[in-house]
């Protein structure tokens, strides 16, 4: 098998290298403290950890995660087992922010914005099985070779397609071997178009990527079939990047939500220095918490699920890390940077 081009490895590179030194960042409690059985307060019942797999959106796979969790609480159903094609659709939540105007495919889109379309709007979820994420897995050819591509170079060529592809939209011809090619690279989203030439051709006709991928990824029938999750509460801390944060406010409310049976969604900056304002932050899911005490003193540790797959899981204590260091980190994302969009640093919903 070749290698992928230079130019496209550098693109990815880019896209991926932030999170890749992110995953050095999350530290544990120093091993001198022990761990007091009666001062823990860990979630059960939580849905299995998901993998982001470097795109960035790890605000959309948190706030999946604290969805579920929330339909599992309510439901009183098992969530841990919960199966794949039975998870909410990623996807679809990129596509849940009404500042956009239209319907569209936003990787950017941040958890306070889905919570608060779904919230206000009582929006249908799709399951993963209708709209999975890995429909951006492709597979391209290079001097008759195959090279498979994971979901971020999967939608930078899905990206080429519609650029290539938008003008020849009325061009019966066209679309049918757009849809051929899209049957080559990318399977399943391309060979269900065959039976329905008339959705890519409309897809073709938007104007924006992000609208041409939404019409594409998230079949009509998807969301006749979706259900709107059990009915809830949006709460912020701060409500806005104009708001000065507390960090014991943070902590107060992380430790309160659970010991009241919450999670949390917890942005975070993961930038290495630590200077004012924040270019790089990262999602997670906070789902427990424990004291721990030595020789010098106390200190509160949080357990976080984290969108980086289940060995990252694994290898870190099962996301068990330095609370202190968690609530400096959230204080930083708490300020947004110059040009970044306003974020909040914590979410949760009851």
């Amino acid at each position: 098998m070749r290698a992928v081009p230079q130019a496209a490895l550098l693109l990815f590179a880019l896209l991926t290298a932030p999170l890749a030194r992110a995953e050095t960042l999350f530290p544990p409690v120093p091993k001198e403290f022990r761990i007091f059985k009666d001062k823990v307060v860990e979630l059960k019942n939580l849905p299995p950890v998901r993998d982001q797999d470097g795109v960035n959106a790890c605000g959309i796979f948190s706030t999946a995660s604290l969805l579920e969790f929330h339909r599992c609480r309510v439901k009183r159903i098992p969530c841990r087992n919960t199966k794949v094609d039975e998870r909410i659709s990623a996807l679809q939540l990129a596509s849940l922010d009404e500042a956009a105007g239209s319907p569209g495919i936003h990787e950017k889109v941040g958890p306070r914005e889905i919570l608060e379309t779904i919230a206000k709007n009582r929006t249908r979820l799709v399951p993963e099985k209708c709209a999975p994420f890995d429909q951006l897995l492709a597979t391209i050819r290079l001097d008759g070779e195959e090279v498979k591509l994971d979901q971020v170079r999967g939608m930078n060529v899905l990206r080429d397609l519609y650029q290539d592809s938008r003008s020849n939209h009325s061009c019966e011809a066209c679309v049918q071997k757009l849809q051929t090619t899209l049957a080559n690279q990318f399977g399943a989203v391309g060979k269900q178009l065959q039976a329905d030439l008339p959705r890519l051709a409309e897809a073709l006709r938007q104007a924006s990527f992000e609208e041409f991928a939404y019409r594409l990824l998230i079949p009509p029938h998807c969301l006749a079939k979706a259900e709107p999750p059990p009915p809830f509460e949006r709460h912020s801390y701060p409500a806005t990047v104009n708001d000065k944060a507390d960090k014991k406010v943070f902590r107060d409310i992380l430790v309160g939500n659970l010991k009241r049976g919450l999670a949390s969604e917890a942005t975070l900056c993961v930038q290495p220095d630590k200077t004012k304002g924040c270019g790089l932050s990262h999602s997670v899911l906070v789902v427990g918490s424990r004291e721990m005490c030595g020789l010098k003193g106390c200190r509160l540790s949080f357990k976080i699920q984290n969108s980086w797959g289940k060995t990252w899981q694994e290898k870190n204590e099962d996301g068990w890390i330095d609370g202190e260091w968690l609530l400096d980190r959230m204080m930083m994302g708490s300020v947004g940077a110059p040009g970044t969009p306003d974020r909040v640093a914590m979410n949760w919903i009851r």
